[in-house]
């Protein structure tokens, strides 16, 4: 028996058939053009598919287009979680995933997305920017550099009373290559109400106690709790 289909009118996706036949034995016709209803069989379905009706097209026919609608996908920009809606969230049609999205979850809050690859890759200066402090205070510097035994506790307090360079730090200060940089960092040190993890003072003690950069990172994180 011949049948008649009906679309979605806004986007062409089947919803339903029925007989072409009334139960007074008429004919229901037609017409090309109707804006949701056509005579063109459908297709069977397929999964992961939407079949879409072409009322535009000429000849009119339907063609299966891919159907995301309802899974969840990850903003290429952002990492942000989004929900396919047809219509919505740059989903406007049926068809693949849009550009702007990938299916593949994000594993940390510190990926970005890689064009080439096609993968999440964790961005390292993403995530030392969000975990390193950018500096910590003088007290929690002396309070790591002794629970780390690199100076004693009367050298922590003297170097929080008076300002004193604790003799291991002395050390590296004399090894620094002038004058003028041994005397700038005896100046910085007694003056300092902050310290920068990138100062350079900060970086040739690091680089003077053989520390790697993840060390020195770690130590800051750690100082920052005290």
């Amino acid at each position: 028996m011949a049948k008649i289909y009906r679309f979605n009118p806004e986007n062409g996706a089947y919803v339903s058939e029925q007989d072409a036949v009334r139960e007074d034995g008429a004919t229901i016709t037609v017409e090309a053009g109707h804006p949701s209803l056509t005579s063109v069989p459908a297709p069977e379905p397929r999964k992961g598919y939407e079949r879409i009706f072409h009322r535009d097209r000429d000849p009119q026919k339907w063609t299966y287009e891919e159907n995301h609608d309802g899974e969840t996908v990850y903003d290429k920009q952002t990492g942000a979680r989004v929900v396919l809606k047809i219509g919505k969230n740059r989903y406007l049609k049926y068809g693949p995933i849009p550009d702007s999205f990938t299916a593949e979850k994000p594993s940390g809050p510190y990926d970005t997305f890689d064009a080439e690859t096609g993968k999440w890759v964790e961005d390292a200066a993403l995530k030392r920017a969000a975990t390193v402090p950018v500096s910590i205070t003088p007290r929690q510097m002396l309070l790591g550099l002794m629970g780390n035994g690199m100076i004693t506790e009367q050298e922590a307090l003297d170097a929080a009373k008076t300002g004193a360079v604790p003799a291991s730090v002395q050390q590296i200060f004399d090894a620094l290559p002038t004058s003028a940089e041994r005397v700038a960092a005896e100046i910085t040190w007694a003056k300092m109400s902050v310290v920068e993890r990138d100062h350079p003072l900060v970086l040739a003690l690091l680089l003077a106690a053989e520390k790697t950069e993840a060390e020195g990172d770690a130590f800051f994180v750690a100082c920052s709790k005290l």
